[in-house]
């Protein structure tokens, strides 16, 4: 599983090439799907993603991924617990830190929860507390969510 909680994650992709002396994998799409088709897709209990390529380093810890790399028009949402509100991240880059159970979005990332938009350089999200970390942001909110609380 990719996270502190020990769950399955799936990829679907085309194609994998795995190097097992630097423990990773490389999964990318066939270059003769339209474009629009052209992503690999993750998947776990919470959260779903897709980037046109993804990088898995595994294997510091038997049955964890250690670090999960999307790249290019990447689109993750997730939901890091059932009380939690739905949240969407877009960016060219996420990397997925298992240790500390964070993404981080680069390349013009965005995240989105609720009504509330939030961008700059790079947008941490810590899963496991649903803290939002942005360095240089710009946050955008309909001023609805302010007036209610």
């Amino acid at each position: 599983g990719l996270g502190k909680v020990r769950e399955e994650t799936w990829v679907d992709s085309d194609r994998c090439r795995i190097d097992r002396v630097r423990q990773n994998a490389l999964f990318t799409m066939g270059a003769r799907r339209p474009l629009a088709d052209r992503f690999v897709k993750i998947r776990q209990t919470n959260l779903t993603g897709r980037g046109r390529s993804a990088f898995v380093s595994y294997g510091s810890e038997s049955g964890l991924v250690d670090y999960l790399t999307l790249r290019e028009d990447v689109f993750i949402r997730e939901r890091s617990r059932p009380t939690s509100p739905l949240r969407y991240g877009t960016g060219g880059r996420a990397d997925f830190d298992a240790s500390q159970d964070v993404i981080t979005f680069r390349e013009f990332p965005q995240v989105y929860q609720g009504n509330d938009t939030v961008t700059g350089d790079i947008i941490r999200v810590h899963r496991d507390t649903d803290v939002v970390e942005v360095e240089h942001s710009n946050a955008f909110t309909d001023g609805e969510t302010a007036k209610k609380q």
